[in-house]
């Protein structure tokens, strides 16, 4: 649907305060197909100049003032496509074509879909903003590469990147799956998704803003004070002979998204297998007597045992696989 929309203007000057700027944005399928193909054409042609460093590709299809500065504007991206970091399978995450009435203008695009607004500066009146999404081992990163109309050539005035996703979620849904925790009775389980969304805020700094960016630090600091007033580590397990305590419950990675990684501490030293396998299924029992606020049913649970007195006096780690 093509929209008439706001756009806010971010231009401060010493006798000049905030202006607006109207524009017209046409986004996604809505875009005419013809033009869409042009730029998929293009975009396939960049990945290719990126992971390959074919200069030739990238002076065909910058702007004088891209390949002016070509070096600096492709240096971090190209390297990670070219050392197989990021692969050249990618998917189009959204795309607006606009028209501006002013120039050289700090833009912010809202998508109301994603939940997030995207901010660029337009160099001129036509401009073609393609975001890709790139794939890399746990994370996604949203690759922007922003076109400008010169005659009847569309050409790359800017490229960046930056991580969105992280285990295949960003910042709006995890503060959703948060939300959802905290009204199933989970508080530790919400406090640890708040703390991944806040993750992918500060990834995303100066780069999208999602809708919710500043009520998920509050809303993270406000969990945060409520576990604290209820837990305070290390908590010992006093009904195991050998008195365990828990330090602590930790965000970690798991397949499936955000799991939890929760560390104790034990005198029974790690090497001594069967032991150590047996206070750790008494710790498992008293772990879900004690907290009650987490869910122990979800997968992503691993447990750490720390032994603080190894036999080079450095502490030493058994780390247990399976943590239901």
């Amino acid at each position: 649907m093509k929209t008439r929309l706001l756009l806010l203007c971010l231009l401060f000057t010493v006798f000049q305060g905030c202006m607006f700027q109207s524009a017209d944005i046409i986004s996604n399928n809505d875009i005419d197909i013809k033009l869409r193909e042009t730029i998929k054409a293009k975009n396939d042609s960049l990945i290719e100049a990126m992971s390959h460093g074919k200069l030739k590709i990238f002076k065909a299809l910058g702007s004088e003032n891209f390949v002016k500065h070509l070096q600096a504007n492709v240096r971090n991206t190209s390297w990670a496509f070219r050392n197989g970091y990021l692969k050249n399978n990618y998917t189009v995450f959204d795309e607006y074509q606009c028209h501006h009435s002013v120039t050289n203008n700090n833009i912010a695009i809202p998508s109301e879909e994603h939940s997030y607004t995207f901010k660029y500066v337009n160099e001129v009146e036509d401009t073609y903003v393609s975001l890709l999404k790139i794939p890399y081992s746990e994370e996604g990163y949203l690759l922007a590469v922003i076109y400008g109309k010169e005659g009847d050539e569309w050409k790359i005035d800017e490229i960046k990147i930056n991580i969105i996703w992280q285990h295949g979620k960003n910042a709006q849904e995890y503060y959703a799956i948060a939300k959802k925790k905290e009204d199933d009775g989970f508080l530790i389980d919400a406090l640890l998704y708040a703390e991944a969304a806040q993750a992918c805020i500060q990834a995303t700094e100066n780069f999208v803003e999602f809708d919710n960016a500043k009520s998920i630090p509050l809303y993270y600091n406000r969990l945060r004070g409520k576990v604290d007033a209820k837990y305070t580590f290390p908590i010992l397990l006093e009904n195991i002979r050998t008195k365990p305590q828990v330090m602590g419950i930790s965000l970690a990675q798991s397949e499936d998204g955000t799991g939890a990684l929760i560390t104790y501490q034990t005198i029974i030293p790690v090497e001594e297998n069967i032991t150590l396998g047996q206070e750790f299924e008494l710790v498992k029992k008293e772990m879900k007597k004690t907290f009650t606020d987490f869910d122990f049913n979800k997968p992503g649970i691993h447990y750490r045992a720390i032994n603080q007195s190894g036999p080079d006096g450095s502490p030493e780690v058994h780390d247990f696989d399976e943590g239901r």
